[in-house]
């Protein structure tokens, strides 16, 4: 692979970049063998299916800005119909904690602050797959909230307050 064909946030540091990137993709693919990376011009994403603890399909998508690892990427779902659904005046923002669609990624989920950035909530070693594992447990917060009326998690920036973990195919 040529270094041109790498985001702009490797190009900047080659020595520093390759090494954190085959890291995160080795985890990706270890833990989440559907979930892929891809290139759109200079951006980096991950996408693909996740299964919920309770047998529903959703495609992810991770987002990653061109100036990772000093700002976090974000995370959105892909399905119509958690779209549509959370993106009602009456469900849209803190209800089901999103902040509203984002052309063309899909409804962007909240799990961190928008403005979190290194040591403000994101922390240089997380990674995009935290992001994902964060979009892993809004889903099951988003199915726990439609069946109960009541979002299962605490408020948090930056880590979760309590151990977790994901159950996603």
């Amino acid at each position: 692979m040529d270094l041109n064909d790498y985001p702009g946030w490797i190009r900047q540091n080659p020595h520093k970049y390759i090494g954190r990137l085959k890291l995160e993709a080795r985890e990706l693919y270890q833990k989440f063998p559907l979930i892929g990376i891809y290139m759109d011009g200079d951006t980096m994403r991950l996408e693909g299916p996740v299964i919920t603890m309770s047998g529903n399909r959703y495609i992810l998508r991770i987002v990653y800005p061109l100036s990772y690892p000093a700002l976090k990427p974000d995370g959105y779902v892909r399905d119509p119909d958690v779209v549509e659904f959370c993106n009602r005046n009456e469900n849209r923002g803190h209800p089901y904690h999103n902040y509203g669609v984002t052309q063309p990624h899909g409804l962007k989920l909240c799990v961190m602050d928008q403005d979190d950035t290194v040591n403000k909530g994101w922390t240089p070693n997380q990674t995009g797959i935290t992001i994902l594992e964060y979009s892993i447990m809004w889903l099951h917060a988003y199915e726990f909230k439609r069946a109960r009326g009541k979002w299962p998690l605490p408020e948090w920036h930056g880590n979760p307050p309590v151990p977790f973990f994901i159950i996603a195919y």
